[in-house]
């Protein structure tokens, strides 16, 4: 395919001038985006642009433009042709990555993301099996393991602002070889509610490492106790990704300081007996985070 000429470019860009301009309210406001986002210093030489006669300040419109492009909300908003002179005047490397994704997949609605945050938004207590790279399962009878899971805690934040900003989210780890709640490591990220079905997606990376940190999982229309989510994330060494089933359980407690004390690495058994008054259907939960794989391993993990 021939590559797209300058001057196509250059009307495309007009052509997204234009329907910003249309759709930003008052003869006012045209000269506050003139002046401030595009970068100009009149209408005329907005006008001169616009039909045609000067091509002289396109390099500053662009840049001013580009700002606009790769708002998700405005993106997701355009109509499809909009969308596509977007992309053929900046291309997907041009804006933002990011933005676009999530301009794509996520539902910014005001309604998905208040119901997201009043039905998540709390403290939950976080539980999966370990990678056991580090601390073998103990085989107690032939095909019978007592497995070493890991406590984790979570806290989603409230959205906030209108429209409603996604709501932020923060978690809790204690590598198994550490002992101590200042090796605590930290990951900072948001919730979103995906669109094409009901899921959401966090997204988060680790402080000071900055590995990533991805979980799926489903989203209900009423306030849950407990939610499934696939995770994935690096081993504490930087090397393999690992994929679990993880458990999120509405926790008794009202903040991430005091459950510190209680996150890290515990057999099974030992979990068990621990928490039995905290969390006295633990050993239900954990049955939903055993990864089933058929066919010798030879099939996907399911959420």
């Amino acid at each position: 395919m021939a590559a797209n000429s300058d001057k196509e470019k250059l009307d495309a860009l007009r052509v997204i001038v234009t329907h910003y301009l249309l759709n930003g309210g008052s003869q006012h406001n045209r000269q506050f985006v003139a002046t401030r986002q595009l970068g100009l210093e009149s209408d005329k030489q907005l006008n001169n642009f616009l039909s045609g006669a000067s091509a002289r300040h396109a390099k500053s419109v662009k840049e001013g433009v580009k700002q606009i492009a790769a708002n998700p909300a405005y993106y997701d908003g355009a109509p499809r042709y909009i969308r596509e002179a977007i992309q053929l005047v900046y291309g997907f490397g041009r804006v933002p990555e990011i933005g676009r994704v999530f301009g794509e997949v996520a539902d910014h609605g005001k309604e998905a993301v208040g119901k997201l945050s009043e039905c998540y938004a709390g403290i939950w207590d976080v539980f999966r099996y370990a990678a056991h790279d580090s601390a073998p399962a103990l085989e107690t009878a032939p095909g019978v393991w007592d497995a070493n899971i890991v406590r984790i805690s979570l806290r989603i934040d409230p959205c906030e602002g209108d429209p409603p900003a996604f709501p932020n989210f923060e978690i809790n780890y204690l590598p198994p070889r550490s002992r101590s709640v200042g090796d605590i490591k930290t990951t900072k990220g948001c919730v979103v509610p995906l669109k094409g079905g009901p899921f959401m997606g966090f997204f988060g990376v680790e402080e000071n490492t900055l590995f990533p940190l991805e979980i799926r999982a489903r989203r209900f229309q009423a306030r849950q106790n407990s939610f499934i989510g696939l995770a994935k994330r690096h081993l504490d060494d930087g090397g393999a990704v690992i994929a679990a089933r993880a458990i999120f359980v509405r926790s008794k407690a009202t903040d991430l300081e005091s459950l510190k004390p209680k996150l890290g690495l515990f057999s099974e058994s030992k979990a068990l007996k621990l928490w039995k008054d905290e969390v006295p259907d633990l050993a239900h939960y954990l049955s939903q985070t055993v990864n089933e794989v058929k066919y010798g391993g030879k099939s996907c993990l399911w959420l």
